[in-house]
């Protein structure tokens, strides 16, 4: 799941800021930096809310793109453990 005894990196603390602002943006950093938590985190929050709010409905809300397999692969690995806990 995501690491939830440490504190948010900069970049991961200002995409989530934008995104509740209803901004978009590009997130740019190094190998293991924290990028899926900036882009998942607001991705799961905004399910969340459809979901209390009773407006959760089939349909695409994101679309991850991903330049190799094993990275998807890892990523999902990664987001059904999120999802599990």
């Amino acid at each position: 799941g995501f690491p939830v005894d440490q504190p948010l990196y900069i970049h991961q603390e200002t995409s989530i800021r934008k995104f509740l602002d209803g901004r978009n943006l590009v997130v740019s950093t190094g190998t293991g930096s924290g990028k899926t938590e900036s882009f998942l985190m607001p991705i799961l929050n905004s399910l969340l809310e459809e979901r209390a709010n009773g407006t959760l409905g089939p349909g695409v809300r994101a679309m991850l793109l991903y330049p190799m397999n094993a990275l998807a692969n890892d990523q999902l690995k990664r987001l059904r453990s999120v999802l599990r806990s």
